[in-house]
């Protein structure tokens, strides 16, 4: 039997009767538990070193590659422990159209957006929650700085301009029949070209599960709690018996459905944005970024197949997510163990975007603006 539940406490562990003899013949297991708590501590420890040393390497590439040249870049994006501060809610927002929230934590968690060099095409950056340099290389960020409601992803760039030319994002509970929210374009022309591809996704569902009571039988022993010139002259024995293990009644249980999905590419063309480094620079830009839930879009020429649809894209909403210098600077670089990178902040710049939009006024998470074909 089961039933779903929203948010519900953990229930009560099993009981367990304890015996005065039982409690004797546990004094073994107290020293064990101390024993482990100690190694657990140790191991803490060591976790906590290999964290600092990760990090300090991490910081001297970073200043190396600043000094033979590179420019580091800092992108500010939507902090997503702000927007989903809990497990909890990361689950009950895990779908697409059909929460009553308007967020999607799937989407936010995949979304990326690829930066190229204008000039050396081989050369980009991917502004993701979750792709990394460890993940896919120098495209990725090495190291996430988090604020209050910005989070600061920092790159290691060669010097020159970069265009938005990739955005790609999953929708969750999607079908060529679930449209984005459409709206006329005012041109003719096309900014690029919308890609999305049918797929499935597994989605997290949270329910109680009712269990009965379980049991285990626990095999006879005799332990030596004295011993006298090698001779054994008290032991205790236990006998042969049964312990119970869970108690009955509603436990959590977590099933992963598979939905349908679409994984949507969006390919610009035209010259939406774009941001310039130069050698030796330390420079902050905004992230931008669709919301593919509110996210308004003109397309045209749309051809369906079996499993995919391709479409001419006339018109995209992007949101501008401000990156903030003084947060940035207030951040605690020597405690993170980033003393470094802290000093170099010091003279970084807050590049603006070039932007060929239209500014539609301030969301939740920034400032909106349309870009479309003239």
């Amino acid at each position: 039997m089961t039933r779903p539940f929203r948010n519900r406490a953990a229930r009560g562990l099993s009981l367990l009767a304890v015996t005065a003899l039982a409690a004797f013949a546990m004094a073994p297991q107290i020293a064990s538990a101390a024993q482990e708590r100690e190694k657990l501590t140790r191991e803490e420890r060591k976790e906590r070193e290999r964290e600092r040393k990760y990090r300090s390497s991490i910081d001297q590439a970073l200043a190396t590659a600043h000094k033979d040249g590179k420019a580091i870049l800092i992108v500010a994006v939507p902090a997503f422990k702000h927007k989903y501060p809990t497990e909890a809610l990361i689950d009950e927002n895990l779908a697409d159209e059909v929460t009553d929230t308007g967020t999607s934590a799937a989407i936010d968690l995949s979304m990326a957006s690829e930066w190229v060099h204008t000039q050396y095409p081989e050369l980009m950056i991917a502004v993701s929650q979750n792709l990394n340099s460890g993940a896919i290389g120098p495209a990725g960020f090495f190291y996430r700085f988090e604020g209050r409601r910005r989070d600061y992803l920092a790159y290691i760039v060669e010097p020159g301009t970069y265009a938005l030319r990739t955005i790609s994002y999953p929708r969750p509970r999607s079908s060529f029949a679930n449209r984005h929210g459409t709206v006329a374009a005012r041109g003719a022309g096309s900014i690029g070209q919308l890609r999305q591809v049918a797929s499935t996704m597994l989605e997290a569902e949270q329910t109680e599960v009712f269990l009965n009571a379980a049991t285990t039988t626990v095999a006879a022993s005799e332990q030596c709690n004295w011993w006298y010139k090698g001779v054994c002259t008290q032991s205790v024995y236990t006998p042969e018996h049964t312990r119970q293990t869970r108690a009955a009644g509603f436990y959590p249980r977590t099933d992963y459905l598979p939905i349908p999905a679409l994984d949507v590419s969006i390919r610009l063309t035209g010259d939406v944005a774009s941001f310039s480094t130069g050698a030796g620079e330390i420079v902050l830009i905004d992230g931008l970024f669709p919301e593919p839930l509110e996210t308004q879009l003109a397309v045209s020429n749309c051809r369906t197949g079996e499993s995919m649809q391709v479409c001419a894209l006339q018109a995209i909403d992007l949101t501008r997510a401000a990156g903030s210098l003084d947060e940035l600077r207030n951040y605690d670089f020597v405690a993170a163990h980033f003393p470094l990178l802290g000093q170099l902040v010091g003279a970084a710049q807050h590049r603006p975007l070039s932007l060929n939009a239209t500014a539609l006024g301030q969301v939740t998470y920034g400032e909106r603006f349309r870009a479309e074909a003239r």
